[in-house]
Formats: structure tokens, sequence, C-alpha cells
């Protein structure tokens, strides 16, 4: 039976239509049961207070810690999370129309998680045509990481959406010099970097572009719209220049070994839920499907995905030796050319059962992560195979526990700052009336002692905390939610 071009293009809307429900599916189910951890709650809190959090205010008193006599966590804002502010702009906006709902809050995220399947599609279809476009859309809309992020409250799908767009235009700007075209790639950037600075990467990778002859007439225009992007960030070079002095003298970043790029290749294939068994085969396979890959580019594509996936990485490697910025959350935002260059392996593969057996291999290997994901379990527990990235615990428990047993006087306090944000938005949203300031007539003292991973394991702030207080006071109450001890005291006035 023959196919006509008209058949065609319904076979390939219909596989990118299921791709994108299947992509929809799987960041929109569950997404609103875990409650807002750290991240997410300063989200929030930033983009309700976007005048305030970008003064660059010394103020500590949010994040200080009253009840020991040392003070323990002095973190003004930049401190605490040094991005630039559209995210938070937008986040805003969308909070004024659908409410800070953990699904309101965190839609927003998966809306452009979404969104970039679809975009994804277009520019492997431009670069590869359909087949690679289709595959490249498919292992966006499985990936382990991506779907972590995409229900999460913070700017990296929206990162990864612009990055992709700035690459397309910009691809697209070289192929046709347009300069409604050049004018979008130059609009998209500015609003890139007022988004994530790491997607200044892919802009000034972009000038391997016009080391081929043919491209080096466009140079001029290319220098021009950065400088139009340079300009539009003058306002914010303040804000910019505290946020890199801040990370590069206390951020809490590893510096990267040779063994974090391998980590890299393993969680843009598996994720952070990848066992161990499925992190050691994804090494293999999409390895082996990227040296194809390459093997069957040419020259010109070549260079490009060496400009947005390869340069950019290493970029930021070399970098982390000094300052550390080597996340793989923020590298996520180059995963998409990696996943390009993974489905244009597959692709290139000739023996069909081969090509098949590709296929099911690496979604075979993503299964796993997901079911592993969505059960709330992460099998390998060093954390530098997820730096910055724990399983979401539930607060609500802890924080029911004490507005049931709350009385007039009582006061909070927080061993660390893992928790504060996350009662502090719970709290606000609804009304209670737990109280975290320090007030000279308050009769017992609720400690929330807690860490990062939530396993029981306490940090030396948390420590010095609870030691301070067993030596002042009486504790008449001790109760654990999830890795959160609640410890109830009584002062000397009651």
């Amino acid at each position: 039976m023959n196919i006509t071009y008209t058949d065609k293009n319904r076979k390939y809307i219909f596989y990118i239509a299921f791709i994108l429900i299947l992509g929809s599916a799987l960041r929109i189910y569950n997404i609103a049961a875990p409650n807002l951890w750290f991240d997410e709650a300063i989200s929030v809190s930033n983009s309700g207070t976007i005048q305030q959090t970008y003064t660059l205010s010394n103020d500590t008193n949010l994040y200080w810690n009253p009840a020991a006599e040392k003070k323990l966590t002095f973190l003004p804002y930049e401190s605490i999370d040094p991005q630039p502010c559209f995210y938070y702009s937008l986040l805003n906006l969308w909070i004024g129309l659908f409410g800070n709902s953990e699904f309101a809050i965190r839609i927003l995220s998966a809306i452009f998680g979404i969104i970039s399947i679809f975009l994804v599609y277009i520019f492997g279809n431009a670069l590869f045509g359909r087949k690679a476009a289709l595959c490249t859309a498919l292992l966006l809309s499985i990936s382990p990481i991506h779907i972590w992020y995409a229900q999460e409250a913070r700017n990296y799908t929206l990162s990864t959406f612009l990055v992709i767009l700035v690459a397309y235009l910009l691809y697209i700007a070289i192929k046709k010099n347009n300069n409604y075209i050049w004018a979008a790639f130059s609009t998209v950037g500015i609003l890139s970097l007022y988004t994530n600075y790491l997607i200044s990467c892919i802009i000034l990778s972009g000038w391997i572009l016009f080391l081929a002859k043919k491209n080096r007439y466009l140079a001029k225009k290319m220098l021009i719209t950065n400088l139009c992007i340079a300009a539009f960030l003058i306002p914010w070079a303040k804000i910019l220049l505290s946020h890199v002095l801040y990370v590069k003298n206390n951020f809490w970043t590893l510096r990267p070994a040779f063994d974090s790029l391998l980590i890299t290749l393993r969680n843009f294939a598996v994720g952070y839920t990848g066992t161990k068994a499925t992190s050691i085969l994804s090494l293999i396979i999409f390895s082996a499907l990227i040296i194809i890959g390459i093997i069957n580019l040419k020259d010109e594509k070549r260079g490009l995905l060496f400009s947005f996936l390869l340069l950019p990485i290493t970029i930021i490697f070399l970098i982390s030796q000094i300052m550390p910025i080597y996340i793989d959350r923020q590298l996520m935002l180059f995963s998409p050319f990696f996943y390009l260059l993974v489905a244009h392996g597959i692709t290139n593969i000739r023996q069909t059962k081969v090509r098949t057996a590709a296929y099911i291999a690496v979604v075979l290997l993503i299964i796993p992560s997901l079911y592993n994901y969505f059960s709330g379990y992460m099998p390998m527990q060093e954390t530098k195979y997820h730096q910055g990235a724990y399983i979401k615990e539930p607060f609500l428990p802890a924080i029911n526990y004490i507005e049931n047993n709350w009385r007039d006087g009582d006061i909070i306090v927080h061993s660390h700052i893992s928790t504060r944000p996350s009662f502090a938005y719970y709290q606000k949203r609804y009304g209670l009336k737990q109280d975290h300031n320090i007030a000279s007539d308050h009769n017992r003292i609720w400690a929330v002692l807690s860490f990062w991973p939530r396993n029981g394991v306490l940090n030396e702030d948390t420590l010095l905390l609870r030691e301070t207080l067993d030596a002042r006071y009486t504790i008449i109450k001790s109760v654990e939610f999830d890795g959160i001890v609640l410890n109830l005291y009584k002062t000397n006035k009651s």
C-alpha cells in the first residue's frame, strides 16, 4: 500500500500529539501532592516581594535563629538564591491570576516543560528531519530530570524553553538572514539572561557557528545583537556583580571532577532516581548512541551541537574550578541538545532491528527511574549524584501539629534554613497563629530541628540550638514527622 504525503503528515501529527500527551501526563500527574520545599517556598516569597528582594538588603531577621546564644544563620537574599528576576515576575502574575496552591504554583513550570517538548521537535525537524525530531521529543517527554523540575516551582523549565528558543532562532537567523528573526533572537536573549545567567553560555558559544566561511558575513549582525543584549543588562549590573561575588566566595556546590561529567551524562539519561544498574547501563548505551550521532553529523551541524552542548558544559566545568556553579539542575538547560544528539544516533542506525532495540533499551532504562520518582525513592543516596536535590518531604504534618497544640505566647525557632521558608509559606497561606518573632512574654518555644537530607542526621548548628535550649529550658514534648523533629520547651516564666 502506497502512503501519500498527506498520510505521512497525519502519521507524524499523531506521533507528536501522542508524545505531547504523554509528556503532559507525566508532568501533571501528582504534581500537587508534595509540600513545597525550600527552593519553591523561596520562589513564592521572592515573587511576592520582587522590589524588596532585589534591593540587596542586608536584613537577616527572616533567617536568624533568635533562640541560640550565637547568631547561627545570617542569610541575606543574595546568599539564598542568586537568580535574576524574570521568572519571579512571571510567577507573581501567575499567582495573582490562579492563586498560590501547590498545583497553581507548579503548573507554570509544567506548562513550559510541555511547550519545550514541542519546541525541541520543531528545532530537531529543522536540523535532522522528522524522525530524529520525534525521537528527541520523546526523549525529552520522558526525561526523569525534566519531569522532576517540571513539577517544581523554579525557573529551570522556563530556562530550558528559552535555551531551545535562543538556539533555534540563532540557527534560523543564520539560515535565512532575516532582520525580524535577528530581532527576535535579541529579544529572547534579553529575557533569557534575566531568567538564568548560564544562558549566556549559549549566546557566547554561538560564535563558533561564524567560524564557517559561509557564515562570516553575518558576524556583524551577531555582534550587534550581542551588544543589544548586553546593553539591556546594564541596569542589572550591580545585582549581577553581587550575585557573582556571593557565588564565588560562599556558594555551597562542590568543585567538579572528571566523574562529575559522567554523573551529568547519567542524570541527563535517567535522572536522580536511577538505580546503580541503570546508571551504568545508561552511560554505556547513551555514550554509544552519542558516538553514532557524532559520526553521522555533517560539519556544520557538528559545530552547532558542539556550540550548544559540549562548549557550554566545558566552560561551566572550567569556571567551577575557581567559582562553583556546576550543578546538574542548571546544566539540564543544555540537555535538549544532548537528546538531539542521542536521537540522531538512534535514527542513523541502519539495521531496523538494532534501531528498534536501541529505542526499547532507552525506554526500559528510563522506566525504573520514573517509577522511583513517582514513588518518592532515590536509590543512590550519595549527594554527588543529586547535588542540591532531595525527595520532597511533607511539612504540613509538623505545621499542623504545632497549630493544634498552639498557645498564646508561643514562638517557633528553626535550627536550619531548610524548614523556615516552607513553614512561612503554609502559615501565610492558611492564616495560622504561629509566630516566629521573639516576644518578651513568650512562655513556650517550639524548636524545629532538621537538615537537608531529612534522614535524622543533624548538622552543627542544629545540635548547637538543641544544646542551648536543653540547657536553658525544660523539654515537655518531642515528636518527629518525616525527619523533622519538634521539641516543645517550657520557659522559666511558665
